[in-house]
């Protein structure tokens, strides 16, 4: 087990790589994998899980499959930012709580997935999709407010107990399920 330097990543197992920001953080040299940052910045997912806090700020991410998933009672703030993937981008569950301001969310999938508890804040951004902007379900309330939700396919999908809520927010696309407005 080495210290890795601030803004590289760590690999847990020999599958799952956890990019990690601003920290130091260990990384296990027995994984077999030879990853390097800027290799894993295409293709590691970003985790937030358990009682954790991350921020993401003034970053461009890109990823070549879900690019930030978040569980337990993660807390992430994403400021500044510009997400992208061919397939889902954000994926909130679990107890966790993302806050998105004056950032892009884009995918080919679907944009963001809020399932469980989640919380998810946006404000002043933009999430776009080539199939669905946003999927609430389970508990989950997304509340978007002064921002454009644009789905190609779908802009919003709300099921179960699931809840959005816009306010301010310009919406491009066609939704499926309740969306309340105020």
């Amino acid at each position: 087990m080495a210290l890795a330097a601030a803004g590289t990543f760590v690999i847990i197992g020999a599958a799952v790589a956890v990019l990690m920001f601003r920290r130091s953080a260990p990384v296990d040299e027995t994984a077999g994998e030879s990853i390097t940052p800027e290799t894993a910045v295409q293709s590691a997912t970003i985790v937030c899980y358990g009682d954790r806090t991350m921020l993401l700020e003034n970053e461009t991410i890109t990823r070549d499959k879900t690019a930030i998933v978040t569980s337990g009672r993660c807390r992430l703030t994403i400021r500044n930012a510009n997400l992208t993937s061919p397939s889902t981008t954000l994926v909130a569950s679990g107890d966790s709580t993302v806050t998105i301001d004056n950032s892009t969310v884009s995918g080919e999938g679907a944009a963001i997935i809020a399932s469980g508890n989640a919380r998810v804040r946006i404000a002043g951004s933009t999430v776009k999709s080539e199939g669905t902007g946003l999927i609430s379900s389970g508990s989950s309330v997304v509340n978007l407010d002064n921002s454009v939700l644009r789905g190609d396919q779908l802009a919003y999908i709300q099921s179960g107990d699931g809840r959005i809520i816009l306010s301010n927010t310009k919406v491009e696309g066609k939704g499926t399920g309740r969306a309340e407005t105020r």
